[in-house]
This record gives C-alpha cells, structure tokens and sequence, in this order.
C-alpha cells in the first residue's frame, strides 16, 4: 500500500481518483454553445488507460518522451492521462510555441511521439519534418479535424485502444503498476527568454509530495476554473491536486470568460 494516502505515483492517484469519485465530473469544457459537459473521474481513467493501451502498441515505453503541444483543453488530460498511465513522460507547452522552440524542444527531448492540438500547429510542424528525423508518430488532438495520411488521430487511437482492451489486453494496467516514484512525470521547458529553453525534469515523486502536502480544502464536488497555461507548472500541480480530491476542473480561458 502506497505511503501516500493518495498515491505514490500520479497512475496510483488517478486509479485512487477513478475508484473514490465515480460519478463526480473530473474536468469540463465547453461545446458550441458555451455550456460545459462534463466528463467524469472514471471515465477519464478509462480514456487514459485506451489511450495507454494504444501508444504501448504504437511502440511507446517506458520512460519514453512524448510532446505535448496544446493549451487548455479536455483532450489534453486525457493525452497526459493516456502518456502517463503507458509509463512514459509528457513534455508539454502551449501553441504560442515558436518553430524554432518545438524544432529544440522535441529534438534536446528526444520526443519519438508527439501530440499537437490542431491543424495550425500540426502544419507548422510537417513543415520542419526534416529536422525532426527520429519523430514517429504525429498525433493529431482536436475533435472534428480531419488527419492528414501519415498522421494519427487522437478519437481512433483511443477506440482502437478501447477495442484492445475489450478483447483482453491489459498491456496498460501492468505498464502503469511497473511505474516507481522517482520515473519522470513530465519535462517542462522555461520560455527560453534567458537563453536556450531548459528542461527541468520533475518525478512522480515530485507531483506527488505536492498533492499530499498542500495546505488547501478543498472537498469532491467542489469546482475549479483553469485559467493559467495547463503546461505550467503552478497549474500542473494545482490539476493533480484537483484530481487527488475530486474537484471538478472547468477549462477556459481569459478570452472566454
């Protein structure tokens, strides 16, 4: 038993979360006509573990970098959950990103497999292909966009993983109980204002401290909005924590509100 009432790794905290909030909204967005719809904790888990399943068979290891690029949005909990729960690490940032910082960033992280939020920021990133020669796997977010060949979409890897798991596949499960407190979690690039951007590495460890030992109450059912950049490390925390207690998180933005 984990020495962490919540969870000794962030996979012990989401299946902790999945079991203890089942029917509770972990996270909402909003649809076309500005309503949020909810999703809820074990749902989320589920998604996850499809997702996980699907990038294990797309050749995703353990301890793997996997890119991230994209704001706040429902489809980027569910990549984080999906990244981390197949053992690997996440290495995230927004789409105010410049070419030449996700050209650095994906190559100095050694990122084979890379999701990225929509078509602007996929074409930006086919243009400098070339330069990216051990990227595999390009792996498009936004719901209702279509991929281009050679790229996957986020909607049918998570069915395909959920149809692996149906017919008895449990790579996922034995992947995400295999992960130790001091794996990477996620490597989180500065701005690079200062000079070259510098990745700082943070452990399940790490989160997990965070989430035990905030002084916050908050009480399941309670609501959070997420405002700040989700690849922040402020708000990173603050989500896990919101995770760890069955807060149910909002996304927006300051444009939305």
């Amino acid at each position: 038993m984990s020495e962490n009432k919540y969870g000794s790794t962030l996979a012990e905290v989401f299946a902790n979360a999945a079991r203890r909030f089942d029917g509770i909204p972990a996270f909402c967005r909003k649809d076309k006509s500005g309503s949020f719809v909810p999703l809820g904790f074990r749902d989320l888990y589920e998604k996850g573990l499809d997702l996980a399943t699907a990038l294990i068979g797309l050749g995703v290891e353990a301890r793997d970098h996997v890119g991230l690029i994209a704001d706040n949005r429902l489809e980027w909990i569910v990549c984080d959950y999906g990244i981390l729960l197949a053992g690997a690490a996440d290495v995230p940032r927004g789409t105010d990103i410049t070419d030449a910082e996700m050209v650095y960033i994906l190559t100095h992280s050694d990122a084979r497999v890379v999701f990225v939020e929509n078509t602007t920021i996929l074409r930006r990133l086919l243009e400098h292909r070339a330069q990216l020669p051990n990227l595999r796997e390009v792996i498009l977010m936004a719901p209702g966009e279509s991929a281009p060949e050679g790229v996957r979409h986020l909607e049918t890897l998570i069915a395909d993983g959920a149809a692996r798991r149906a017919a008895g596949v449990d790579v996922a499960l034995q992947r995400a109980r295999a992960i130790q407190p001091g794996d990477l979690f996620t490597i989180i690039y500065t701005s690079g204002t200062t000079g070259t951007p510098k990745g700082v590495q943070l452990t399940h460890a790490n989160m997990c401290s965070q989430i035990e030992n905030l002084p916050l109450e908050l009480r399941p059912g309670d609501r959070a909005l997420s405002i700040l950049p989700i690849w922040h490390s402020y708000e990173r925390v603050f989500e896990m924590f919101c995770v760890s207690r069955g807060v149910t998180t909002h996304y927006t933005s300051l444009r939305a509100l």
